[in-house]
């Protein structure tokens, strides 16, 4: 795989420095396993840490006002996974109201 527009490491160092040949020149890589990875880009390049830690007490409090009816997600449009190239230009056109949802089970 070559020219990709992105490229997201689940694994750590390795992985990413092998990630940087599959990019374009105009490539974003993310990362969840290297938060040092500014350190990392090759010239030219750019590249995220990504982190996500959950709290299962506000995960549980989102529930409860979901189940209330007090949260609501309005959905604009919903793309199987293999459409997502569709659903992320589709998020670019910046005129939709609600939100662009990519079903893996579709």
């Amino acid at each position: 795989m070559r020219h990709l527009t992105w490229a997201l490491d689940l694994v750590g160092p390795a992985t990413l420095d092998r990630l940087w040949t599959t990019l374009s020149d105009t490539g974003h890589l993310v990362t969840t396993a290297v938060p040092d990875i500014e350190s990392r880009l090759p010239a030219g390049r750019r590249g995220t840490w990504f982190r996500f830690h959950p709290d299962t007490r506000r995960l549980e409090a989102l529930c409860r006002s979901v189940a209330k009816n007090e949260l609501r997600v309005e959905v604009g449009e919903i793309f199987g996974f293999e459409e997502v190239a569709t659903a992320i230009e589709r998020n670019k056109t910046g005129h939709m109201r609600g939100k662009i949802v990519v079903a893996l089970d579709s």
